[in-house]
């Protein structure tokens, strides 16, 4: 059960040169995403300073530099 997470992330996976599949146990339009409200995010919802605290600096800053990266791609 995929949804619009797994249909983006097939996508960008594909973009990057890779054969991708992408199943799905439900029909399309049958789980979350029929109610989704549209709302973009570009990080979770805990702030960079407890991503640091919880898996350290580097990887912190990493992980919302890429979510930054990805809402700019958009």
């Amino acid at each position: 059960m995929f949804g619009s997470s797994g249909a983006h992330c097939a996508y960008f996976l594909a973009e990057t040169g890779l054969n991708v599949v992408l199943i799905d146990k439900q029909d399309i339009s049958e789980g979350s995403t029929v109610a989704y409200t549209g709302l973009l995010q570009y990080s979770n919802d805990k702030t960079l300073t407890s991503l640091i605290h919880s898996i350290g600096e580097e990887a912190g800053t990493r992980h919302v530099q890429l979510c930054l990266d990805a809402i700019r791609h958009f």
